[in-house]
């Protein structure tokens, strides 16, 4: 099992990665995962939103208990990539083409409602808060 992966939220055009450890026990994963992306989109959605959890690509290996594969893909109110290789050096350079895709997408012109609902629903500080409580951040 890989001993790192890259964790990459995504709202708008807004992009925060974190390269975090994986626990090894595959059951303590399961559960650090599903605590994480339930906390993030319930984060990132506007707060009169009631629908379910979506956990995308995650329900695979959360509730049929299959292998871990390179990447999830977890669509809601902006998405969430969980991506893992076997080398931390590719999880980086994975980090640094969601860092280049933000900066190229902050070229255009961004409304100022849009830069609030990014403040609001995906400022740094609590997406990494939220990580940081169920992953120890390489």
């Amino acid at each position: 099992m890989n001993k790192h992966c890259l964790i990459v939220s995504q709202y708008r055009y807004s992009y925060h990665t974190f390269i975090v450890k994986i626990p090894e026990d595959i059951e303590v994963l399961k559960k650090c995962l599903l605590k994480a992306i339930e906390e993030l989109e319930k984060y990132k959605r506007k707060s009169d939103e009631t629908r379910g959890i979506n956990y995308g690509d995650l329900e695979a290996l959360l509730y049929r208990n299959r292998e871990i594969f390179c990447r999830y893909n977890i669509n809601d109110a902006g998405d969430i990539y969980i991506i893992n290789y076997d080398s931390i050096n590719k999880l980086k350079d994975e980090a640094i083409y969601y860092e280049k895709r933000e900066v190229e997408r902050d070229k255009r012109y961004i409304t100022k409602k849009e830069i609030e609902d990014i403040e609001q629903h995906h400022h740094y500080d609590t997406v990494y808060q939220i990580i940081k409580k169920y992953f120890e951040i390489a």
